[in-house]
């Protein structure tokens, strides 16, 4: 009995400490987004800036995590931005278009642009860059609910579509390693799709009718972790025993 005491005694004093901790202030910075802004991707590239896609609000921005000091560039509802190793930021338009656009310390910016289909038969979303340099992209909505993942070459501007198993509505993408990860949000499924071989393609499904994936991250130890808004929990996925 004295044991259980003692038990719950460090239980208690466990939770307290933990309590205090989590409720110490912190030192938060804050960059307003536009009125209307709504910011879907955030991304750094090599210089430490920060590459913000604010879809309601038009505009990519360049923060300054320094100082949250920042440059806007006009683009129409942009769903990702990543920059690549060129200086270039690779962006999808929520739409059927996606393109780059060339910074400039100005605030001006060579923007160029394609076209992945026909305006209101896809939804264009998430955006890769793997290590050969070929931009991926997720499609939300196609006509004829199929899901398709598709690349493009910067170089030779050769534009390839791969159909996923399943319907439409995958989203947020990571990649790394010859490997992209892809969320689909109405199927709760998680693709595996690897880059040499796109035809080549796993998936698992999550078995919560609620779940509903709208982040994905990859840790240094190659884990999977899921920001799932639908069951509210951070869910960590291990690809190799498949928990």
């Amino acid at each position: 009995m004295r044991w259980l005491r003692g038990s719950v005694l460090a239980l208690i004093l466990l939770a307290l400490t933990a309590g205090r901790v989590g409720a110490d202030p912190i030192d938060v910075g804050e960059t307003p987004l536009k009125p209307d802004g709504k910011a879907y991707e955030l991304h750094s590239d090599s210089a430490g800036t920060l590459w913000v896609s604010d879809t309601s609000g038009d505009e990519i921005r360049a923060v300054s995590p320094a100082d949250g000091s920042y440059i806007a560039y006009p683009v129409s509802y942009p769903s990702d931005a990543r920059p690549d190793d060129a200086g270039r930021i690779w962006f999808t338009d929520g739409a059927a278009h996606f393109g780059y656009l060339y910074p400039t310390t100005t605030g001006e910016a060579e923007i160029r642009t394609w076209a992945a289909g026909a305006t209101g038969d896809l939804n264009l979303r998430g955006l890769g860059i793997d290590d050969d340099g070929l931009i991926w992209m997720t499609s939300f909505y196609e006509v004829g609910t199929v899901s398709q993942v598709r690349s493009f070459d910067p170089d030779s501007h050769e534009l390839c579509a791969y159909v996923l198993p399943g319907g439409a509505s995958s989203s947020y993408l990571v990649y790394r390693d010859g490997a992209l990860w892809l969320a689909n949000l109405s199927l709760q499924r998680i693709y595996r799709v690897e880059t040499a071989s796109p035809h080549r393609v796993s998936w698992w499904e999550i078995d919560d009718v609620t779940s509903f994936v709208e982040g994905l991250a990859l840790d240094g130890e190659g884990r999977l972790w899921l920001a799932d808004s639908g069951a509210g929990v951070l869910r960590r996925f291990n690809a190799g025993d498949h928990q």
